[in-house]
């Protein structure tokens, strides 16, 4: 599907990557792979869908988009360019809730058409392989760095037993969809 195939460790020069996201500010797990990134290449950052995306990614030309994997479906823009796309996936959507055919449709595309794929574990190995056929992956385990740990905490009896969970809280509303199972959209 994709025209171009490089292998950047052949390249004269530092991979030029494009980390493509829909957050102003990072969060989560993504910024930290980024970051790692970041160090063995050019690595800049481009907000998602806001309509100008696709034109400064052409200006950037990038040997590699990385993007999250989650239902925005920004890998598409990858698609569209037909620029490879290291896929970072650490929310499987049809594992959390089984998903709707919409939804499954989109994560196989996701998956299968991804130059690359960065694990937070192992335990999601089995589930991708028994669904899709997966592109070359790595299993990268991410501690907490100095900016998740460094913070006061908020009330008196949680000094000396902190809590550090290095990854987004979000409320998420759910209901009884028709078929009675529980729905978190």
């Amino acid at each position: 599907m994709r025209e171009r195939k490089k292998n950047l460790s052949s390249l004269k020069r530092k991979p030029r990557i494009a980390y493509l996201h829909y957050r102003e500010k990072p969060y989560g797990s993504a910024y930290k792979y980024a970051r790692l990134l970041g160090t063995l290449s050019v690595l800049r950052r481009f907000k998602a869908g806001d309509g100008r995306d696709e034109e400064r990614l052409r200006r950037f030309e990038p040997d590699l988009i990385l993007c999250r994997g989650d239902w925005r479906q920004i890998y598409k823009t990858a698609l569209r360019l037909r620029i490879p796309y290291l896929l970072i996936e650490h929310d499987v959507a049809t594992l959390r809730d089984g998903g709707t055919v919409k939804e499954q449709r989109n994560e196989r595309e996701m998956i299968e058409n991804a130059s690359g794929m960065i694990l937070p574990s192992e335990d999601l190995i089995p589930y991708l392989a028994s669904r899709y056929v997966l592109p070359p992956y790595r299993v990268i385990h991410l501690r907490p760095s100095g900016e998740d740990i460094n913070f006061q905490p908020s009330r008196r009896k949680l000094l000396g037993l902190n809590l550090v969970y290095a990854g987004g809280l979000a409320r998420r509303s759910r209901r009884r969809n028709r078929s009675g199972k529980w729905s978190g959209r």
